[in-house]
């Protein structure tokens, strides 16, 4: 595992801030795969910007100057209900090194709340796979040719908290002794 950042700050994307972020897409062999390049990633992002459903953020390199990385949420981008992460990205020098983490968390702790978090990720990408998994989301299902032809899309969830319901088992035994 590569060193991580000593805590990557996370602040909301500027304008200013378009270009470095448009260059990480581009840098990225995953976003080739879809035909997403630098231009399109600053055109698209740049449309976020004004959107005001979505919610983009930027994670600092340790200059505190350079975005490393980014993630662009909307906030009830799933079912008109829960957020969902529409695109994150960071800069393949910036991998494993807790830049993807830190944008989660700054999201989730203001959106998390009270439908959770829907994301996307491609079946083949493992690491990305894997690396949801750790920060809780589970995978709910998948879309084949969604995004583009050949390439199945993993939808993952986030649920806002857990069930501290007692099981059916649990309830009825409950139940049983009370009478």
């Amino acid at each position: 595992m590569k060193e991580p950042f000593s805590d990557p700050a996370v602040r909301r994307m500027k304008t200013s801030d378009l270009p470095s972020c448009a260059e990480i897409v581009g840098r990225t062999p995953l976003f080739g795969a879809y035909g997403f390049t630098t231009e399109g990633a600053r055109k698209l992002l740049s449309k976020a910007l004004r959107d005001t459903s979505s919610k983009l953020f930027v994670a600092l390199a340790p200059d505190r100057q350079t975005p490393t990385g980014f993630a662009w949420f909307i906030t009830r981008g799933a079912f008109q209900r829960s957020a969902y992460l529409r695109l994150i990205a960071v800069d393949p020098a910036g991998t494993q090194k807790g830049v993807g983490s830190a944008l989660l968390k700054k999201f989730e702790k203001r959106y998390l709340e009270p439908y959770g978090i829907f994301l996307l990720v491609t079946r083949s990408n493992i690491g990305a796979r894997r690396f949801y998994r750790k920060l809780g989301y589970r995978r709910v299902g998948e879309v084949p040719d969604y995004v583009k032809n050949g390439i199945t899309e993993c939808i993952y969830f986030k649920a806002p908290f857990k069930t501290t319901a007692p099981s059916t088992k649990k309830r009825l035994a409950l139940a049983a002794r009370s009478r």
